[in-house]
């Protein structure tokens, strides 16, 4: 009597280690998943460990998105590229599933994946002609969304697929400050990623620098340096890490309060290189260094091209206005950067009425009226300037 009530109690536990042993097998071919980077690690190009295969690094505690296991590797997403990393350097992140929560685009087109086997259809209907089956995990580019279904293409096939099959994105939008629309940003702020170059790079590398997640001196090419900054930056605000600053990470750290390398939440001294921007004592970065240059050659200012507005930049300022008939407050507002970079300012020796000349050194678009005291960028006209 005793042998069997060993017997069912062994049968019972021999079925519940199956059960658990059943789960645990679905719950890893569960694909796709977000995970998370658990040591330093490299994604290769195929899922092997020659050294000649790595793309890039991986920081810890970095975000992936899990497509898919070859062997001892995972196939993942990762800052836009796709590749292999081991297993054991990733974990599924608590709480989430294959549906691919939390991925974000700035606009179409955007690269994904599909999540199951999905017909590729010639228009958005299932009774439309099939043009090919594609393949669970497939990358495919995703080119607006209507109703229940995806416009994408495949390889060399574009129609339509139902949109549950695949990973979709959130659609990041800006959002404004209290006294900006959503277009001001979003055309004011331009798409800066590898390659980038110029005065909007630059304002940007300052900023890195003033919250510590950038080292050395702003050279205005946005290289490896700048992308891992950004993506410092990125992962310590809660962004989706791609290495690039799109409109919105730009509001964040222009117009915001964005967490700095020391986890504090700080509004920065650095102002963007965008039109509309009023510069202020303490302000920093490229707009102050054209106004110090321009002040200099006319006269006004004395001290080094320092890019911050400190007491004598603000004497400068002041300086200016008065000669000019402009409230003398030291603060560079538009009616102050249109006249000092507009061509008709009078140097400090000078007593000629300023007036306005064909050949200015700024061409200004014209913009509509907005308080003094507001620092985010507005919506612009087009001027009468030509760059041709």
């Amino acid at each position: 009597m005793r042998m069997m009530e060993w017997m069912r109690k062994g049968l019972a536990l021999f079925g519940t280690l199956v059960l658990l042993l059943t789960a645990t097998i679905a719950f890893a071919a569960s694909y796709p998943f977000n995970g998370v980077v658990t040591s330093d690690t490299n994604m290769r190009s195929t899922a092997n460990s020659y050294e000649s295969n790595v793309i890039r690094r991986i920081p810890e505690g970095d975000s992936v998105y899990v497509l898919s296991e070859s062997g001892n590797f995972y196939r993942i997403q990762y800052d836009g590229k796709t590749g292999y990393v081991f297993k054991s350097y990733v974990k599924q992140t608590a709480g989430t599933s294959s549906s691919g929560g939390g991925f974000t685009a700035d606009g179409y087109p955007y690269q994904t994946v599909t999540t199951s086997s999905v017909n590729l259809r010639k228009s958005a209907s299932t009774s439309a002609k099939r043009l090919t089956t594609i393949p669970k995990g497939a990358d495919i580019t995703v080119h607006q969304l209507s109703g229940s279904w995806a416009k994408v293409t495949y390889s060399s096939y574009s129609g339509w697929v139902m949109k549950d099959y695949i990973r979709v994105a959130t659609i990041v939008t800006v959002q404004p400050g209290p006294t900006a629309r959503p277009d001001d940003l979003t055309t004011s702020y331009q798409l800066l990623q590898s390659g980038s170059d110029g005065t909007q790079v630059t304002a940007l590398q300052e900023a890195l620098i003033e919250l510590g997640y950038l080292t050395g001196k702003a050279d205005g090419i946005y290289g490896s340096g700048t992308a891992n900054a950004v993506m410092k930056l990125q992962k310590a605000n809660g962004y989706p890490v791609t290495g690039y600053a799109d409109a919105n990470l730009q509001a964040l750290i222009f117009n915001g309060k964005p967490v700095n390398s020391r986890g504090v939440k700080t509004a920065i001294k650095t102002l963007p290189a965008i039109d509309g921007i009023t510069v202020r004592s303490g302000d920093k970065g490229v707009l102050v260094r054209s106004i110090q240059t321009q002040l200099k050659a006319l006269g006004f200012y004395t001290g080094s091209i320092s890019g911050t507005c400190d007491s004598a930049t603000v004497n400068a300022i002041k300086a200016f206005q008065k000669k000019h008939n402009l409230t003398a407050d030291g603060v560079a507002g538009e009616a102050t950067q249109t006249l000092l970079f507009g061509g008709g300012a009078s140097s400090s020796g000078s007593t000629a009425t300023p007036k306005p000349t064909p050949t200015s050194t700024r061409c200004l678009p014209s913009r509509s009226p907005r308080p003094p005291s507001a620092r985010t960028p507005r919506a612009t006209t087009p001027s009468s300037c030509s760059n041709g």
